[in-house]
C-alpha cells in the first residue's frame, strides 16, 4: 500500500492519502496532487518531516483544571474582619446575600470548592456589598484559598 503525506508551510503533515492502486493524481487536482510526498506508513496528520526525518506530534498530557476547596469555616476566614461585620449587618435585609452564607452554613457542606462559578458569583456579589476600594482584586485573593 502507498501512502503520501502533504505539509503546510513549516512541514506539519497537513493531510495523508493512503489506497492500494490508486495515486493522489488519480483523485485530487493537479495543483493539491502535486503537493502530496512518499512517507511511512505510520505518519498521520500533526506529524512534521525535516530533512528525511518525519516526528510524531509531542503528546500533550491534559492539565487537570487547578481545584481549590475549604471547608465552610475556612472559607468564611478568607474575608477580612470588616468584610464579615459589613456582611453579617447587610445579611437581614438582603435575600441574595443571606442565601449564599445558608447555603455555605448547612451542617451537610463539607467543603466548598472555590472553582465553582456559583462561589465566584457570591464571593463577587458579596464584595460589591462591601463597597472594597478594588473589590475585583479582593474577589480574586479570596478565591486562592489563601488566608490573610
Amino acid at each position: 500500500m502507498n501512502k503520501f503525506a502533504r505539509l503546510d508551510g513549516a512541514g506539519t503533515v497537513i493531510e495523508t492519502f493512503e489506497h492500494e492502486t490508486l495515486l493522489p493524481s488519480d483523485t485530487h487536482i493537479e495543483s493539491i496532487a502535486d503537493e502530496f510526498i512518499p512517507c511511512p506508513s505510520t505518519v498521520e496528520s500533526g506529524w512534521s518531516k525535516a530533512g528525511e526525518n518525519w516526528t510524531p506530534p509531542a503528546v500533550v498530557t491534559p492539565v487537570a483544571p487547578r481545584r481549590t476547596v475549604v471547608t465552610p469555616p475556612q472559607f468564611f476566614l478568607l474575608f477580612t474582619i470588616a468584610e464579615q461585620v459589613t456582611l453579617e449587618e447587610l445579611r437581614p435585609t438582603n435575600k441574595a446575600l443571606d442565601l449564599f452564607f445558608r447555603r455555605l452554613e448547612d451542617v451537610r457542606l463539607t467543603e466548598v470548592d472555590l472553582s465553582l462559578a456559583s462561589v465566584h458569583e457570591g464571593v463577587a456579589y458579596a464584595m460589591g456589598l462591601c463597597h472594597t476600594a478594588d473589590a475585583s482584586a479582593r474577589v480574586a485573593e479570596i478565591l486562592t484559598g489563601v488566608w490573610r
